[in-house]
């Protein structure tokens, strides 16, 4: 176990390999990022975000970091190509 990295280190070394972006398609030239999510449903501890482009194919593990900004602390679950992230 000593040698696994924290989500935060994972996280710092994913945003400098590359680019992401979460937002609404309409607004995102999807040529300028590697990951491109938009984030369509906040609830109750919880917010869902769908996957619009990962051309490096990360795991989800990896993107619900990118999304939660290397935090995760609550966990996460994925719905298809939906990546929920729990909050609280």
């Amino acid at each position: 176990m000593g040698n696994e990295k924290s989500n935060y280190e994972t996280y710092k070394e994913l945003m400098e390999k590359y680019k992401f972006k979460i937002g609404r398609p309409s607004e995102i030239n999807m040529d300028d990022y590697d990951v491109v999510v938009s984030c369509n449903n906040v609830g109750y501890a919880h917010v869902k975000y769908t996957v619009l482009k990962n051309a490096p194919n990360l795991i989800d593990r990896e993107i619900a970091l990118l999304c939660d900004g290397g935090n995760l602390c609550f966990g996460y679950r994925v719905e298809g190509n939906t990546i929920c992230v729990y909050t609280d």
